[in-house]
């Protein structure tokens, strides 16, 4: 149990991205050395209690973190931090899933004197987490951030699945509403094409490559997500792909608002 006098001087600090990648895959590569991680951040005045507690947000689940633990912290980044977990709940740092609607508060330090109470359990892993399972066909809806972090990992369930398939699939730009509707049937299938669109952020497409160029790959991280809009056999011809990738452009209007050019 985590003791009243603890939490009445406990503030939040919520990780949504670690760099190039998700914080949810930085901290499951890494939970024991996460307060490692905090020593890096510039810890505002504001927040000015001695221990946090620490989220990771759950890209894929809406409002939904991870608890990464108690954390007691002193210092500044200009002047040197120290953090370590505390032993409260330290049996639950990576199962224990909270849900917590931050509204309109975009800092990633939080006063827990406003927010804390607006936390509730969602619910309680067996293990740890260790990385979001394959959510089958029809549920690929991923940030390029996310995509980034599963090139980087090349899970076994995602590498198989993406490889043994053709398909056709649509790209979002978050920021501006416009959408590239691409197709994928080489030899390794979806997976060789999206592994290609997480190390440059456009797949060397034209208009995609262009808009990289001038704003940079975090552009691409921070505002693109990918889709899978259908999916075929291995088996079925090329030209059937290139055929139903053309009926997507036409139903989205890719060619006129989007980032298709052909």
């Amino acid at each position: 149990m985590v003791p009243e006098t603890l939490l009445e001087k406990v503030d939040i600090h919520l990780a949504t991205k670690a760099g190039e990648y998700t914080a949810l895959d930085v901290f499951q590569k890494d939970m024991v050395g996460w307060p490692e991680v905090l020593k890096k951040i510039d810890i505002p005045q504001s927040i000015n209690c001695d221990t946090i507690i620490s989220l990771v947000e759950f890209p894929s689940q809406r409002n939904i973190w991870l608890f990464a633990g108690f954390i007691d912290v002193w210092g500044r980044a200009n002047k040197g931090v120290e953090a370590r977990y505390r032993h409260e709940l330290k049996g639950l740092v990576g199962r224990l899933k909270l849900k917590f609607n931050r509204g309109g508060a975009s800092k990633p330090f939080l006063k827990g004197e406003r927010y804390l109470e607006n936390i509730s359990v969602f619910e309680v892993l067996r293990k740890p987490f260790n990385g979001e399972p394959f959510p089958g066909y029809e549920n690929i809806h991923i940030s390029f951030r996310q995509l980034r972090a599963l090139s980087y990992d090349n899970p076994s369930d995602w590498v198989a699945a993406l490889s043994s398939i053709k398909g056709i699939y649509l790209i979002a730009d978050n920021a501006t509403g416009k959408k590239y509707v691409g197709s994928a049937y080489g030899e390794h299938g979806l997976w060789s094409r999206w592994t290609s669109y997480a190390k440059s952020g456009h797949g060397n497409n034209t208009d995609l490559l262009r808009l990289i160029e001038k704003v940079g790959l975090d552009y691409a991280l921070d505002n693109f997500s990918i889709s899978l809009l259908e999916y075929h056999q291995r088996r079925v011809d090329d030209k059937t792909i290139i055929l139903r990738e053309g009926f997507w452009k036409a139903a989205l209007l890719t060619r006129s608002h989007g980032y298709n050019k052909n």
